[in-house]
């Protein structure tokens, strides 16, 4: 198994960017666009977990944005062409 092919961790990397840049804008449209569109999709929260895509988009418009905060350290792993954390 190859880790962190440069490709799919630019990928993944790109797209973990784009979901923290829509969180703290909170842009629903493009949170949803990150989120696989299904009823086995879940989100893990702070305070909450929430089952099936309904679930996190009826979460996500009665939130009225999320607060803000900045990164510390990311780090990235991609494993093969189907995993990654």
């Amino acid at each position: 198994m190859t880790i962190n092919d440069p490709q799919a961790l630019a990928e993944v990397t790109a797209a973990f960017h784009a979901y923290e840049r829509a969180l703290m804008a909170d842009d629903i449209a493009a949170m949803d666009a990150l989120f696989h569109d299904a009823p086995t999709t879940n989100r893990y929260g702070v305070g909450e977990v929430l089952y099936g895509i309904a679930a996190i988009r009826a979460f996500r418009k009665g939130r009225g944005g999320s607060p803000q905060r900045r990164l510390g350290r990311v780090a990235i792993t991609v494993y093969g062409g189907r995993f990654a954390t």
